[in-house]
Formats: C-alpha cells, structure tokens, sequence
C-alpha cells in the first residue's frame, strides 16, 4: 500500500496534468477544498471512494495520452 506521502504526490502530479486547481479537483470529486489540501499534504488519505473517483481521472488522463499514428498525440 502506498505511503501517504506517495498518494499526495501523486494526485498533485494528476491534478497538475489536467490544469486543475484543488478547488477544481474537489468540484469534479464532489468533496470539499480543505480535504483536496489535506490530502495533497498529507494529513489525510482519500476514502475509497474518491480514490475510486481519483483512479478514474487517472484513466482519464493516461488515455490523453495515446499514441496515434507512432507519435505522441
């Protein structure tokens, strides 16, 4: 299981992939901005579901990322 430190930092590089603000990540995860901050600082984990929801963007922005045609899209 990942440590805390580890899960704050990925959701900051997540977050920071789509362009979003915590306020924004909190609006689309349907939670509030104090918990967004709290988790990106590692004073708290995410429930399972919102890593559901997290995991999801996740998806979401590694198919951003696609090949088509051999380069990078």
């Amino acid at each position: 299981m990942p440590s805390k430190g580890n899960i704050a930092e990925q959701l900051k590089v997540l977050r920071r992939q789509y362009g979003w603000s915590q306020e924004d990540l909190a609006r689309e995860l349907g939670v509030s901005f104090s918990t967004v901050n709290r988790w990106e600082n590692g004073k708290a984990r995410p429930s399972r579901l919102a890593q559901k929801g997290i995991g999801a963007l996740a998806v979401h922005a590694a198919g951003d990322h696609l090949i088509v045609d051999g380069e990078n899209s």
